[in-house]
């Protein structure tokens, strides 16, 4: 943007000769039982300094002062721009991967939003050192040269309270938009425990005069257990090669489908391992909690699928396959899977023994329909609300950057043509002695 094509009262200046800030570095092993506030790149998401001794900070750091406007360096494409504190009893530093903006003569919060923007993150990030991700810099030599927009300094604050108000109730309803998730997730949780302890169906019994009782069986008894293909070098010479799943397709209630292998098979492994429609697969574990037991129930994606050893398959005999996975699925379909997964040594694994020992709870035929069809009912119902979760946080992302292009095309408030122009602002910043540099205590 040009000085012609900004507001009235508005000029461009370039970064440099904004900036006061003269660094000035310590080393706070120096001062092992003084404590400080640090500004580091790891806390930037905390929005707080670190408090620590000098003792336990490793290198040397930038004193920085109150307002003094941070723009993280390291890896500028995560927008990190952060404004000094108000003074406290402790001095205030900064690691070295922090440009420092310091002018007396400008709203700091003005600046802070202007640097947190599209429009200068753009051009931040159009010319770096590094080979990529967190490699990549910024070159301070280069953001010297920048021209940053200066609003007349009554509109600088105008600009600041208003996005202060703004950008807090987009924060507030990020927040709020970030519990969905774990609402969801609870619901869902519930549903199946309803579902599984009789609850969800209460009142179908009641209108159906159905009093038959449910009965303890287990899923070696309802349906057949096996296992799947161990994969070896070997099978490459085999003539039969077929699609099968590994553990990382399988995840809980839904099939990773993306990255599928080939494997070598005979004939009658082929017809032994070959998936049907309504199959659950099983994630043994292999020792790790975090796969162990997820659970996914086989719809025909592929034609003539197998799957490996890891993966232990669940065929009925009777009852409906979707009304066992949701019972898997369940809180205490999942407990009573760790606890027959538990071992000795502290591990966690499953076997064909023990996926067929597992206890379940079965309702008569059509009470399993009629749970299927709640659950999934639900199950869509909150399938919706995500949906519409998503499209709120994407429309939620793109306020910030909006309302800051408002704000700094004079957009976002009124100009008062009584406001001191910039141009003023500017001439008392150039003509301003240079600040003295405090010496270290």
């Amino acid at each position: 943007m040009t000085n012609d094509e900004l507001p009235e009262g508005w000029l461009e200046a370039v970064f440099d000769e904004l900036n006061t800030f003269k660094s000035q570095t310590i080393d706070p092993s120096s001062y092992p039982e003084e404590v400080f506030e640090l500004y580091s790149v790891p806390t930037f998401p905390t929005r707080k300094p670190e408090v620590l001794a000098g003792s336990v900070i490793g290198s040397t750091k930038q004193v920085v002062e109150p307002g003094d406007v941070l723009v993280c360096k390291i890896n500028p494409r995560i927008n990190r721009v952060w404004k000094v504190m108000p003074k406290t009893d402790k001095r205030q530093i900064a690691s070295s991967e922090w440009i420092v903006m310091r002018t007396n003569g400008m709203n700091s919060e003005f600046l802070r939003t202007y640097f947190s923007s599209q429009e200068f993150r753009e051009i931040l990030c159009e010319d770096l050192t590094g080979v990529g991700g967190s490699l990549t810099r910024a070159q301070p030599k280069r953001v010297a040269k920048f021209r940053v927009p200066i609003a007349p300094l009554a509109e600088q604050k105008r600009i600041a309270d208003k996005l202060e108000a703004v950008l807090g109730r987009v924060d507030a309803c990020r927040a709020r938009l970030d519990r969905v998730p774990d609402l969801l997730k609870r619901f869902r949780q519930s549903v199946l425990a309803a579902a599984t302890s009789g609850q969800l169906t209460e009142e179908w019994r009641e209108v159906n005069s159905s009093n038959a009782e449910w009965t303890a069986s287990r899923l070696g008894d309802c349906g057949v257990v096996s296992g799947g293909l161990t994969k070896n070098s070997n099978r490459q010479a085999l003539d039969l090669q077929k699609p099968y799943l590994r553990v990382a397709n399988v995840q809980a209630n839904s099939l990773s489908l993306n990255d599928v292998s080939v494997i070598g098979l005979t004939d009658a492994e082929y017809r032994k391992t070959k998936l049907k429609v309504d199959d659950l697969l099983i994630v043994e574990g292999n020792g790790s909690i975090d796969q162990l037991g997820r659970v996914a129930i086989w719809s025909g994606e592929l034609d003539d699928c197998v799957h490996q050893n890891h993966l232990i398959r669940w065929r009925t005999s009777g009852p409906y396959p979707r009304f066992v996975l949701y019972w898997l699925l369940s809180p205490q379909g999942r407990s009573d899977l760790m606890e027959l997964a538990s071992t000795t040594t502290g591990l966690h694994t499953l076997s064909i023994s023990k996926v067929s020992a597992l206890p379940i709870s079965l309702p008569p035929l059509p009470e399993q329909a009629e749970i299927v069809r709640r659950v999934e009912a639900l199950f869509a119902m909150a399938d919706r609300i995500e949906a519409r979760l998503t499209a709120a946080r994407a429309q939620v992302e793109r306020l910030t950057p909006a309302t800051l292009s408002k704000a700094f095309c004079g957009d976002l408030v009124p100009q008062d043509p009584n406001d001191e122009p910039a141009s003023k602002l500017l001439e008392r910043l150039q003509s301003a002695p240079a600040p003295k540099t405090s010496r270290k205590r």
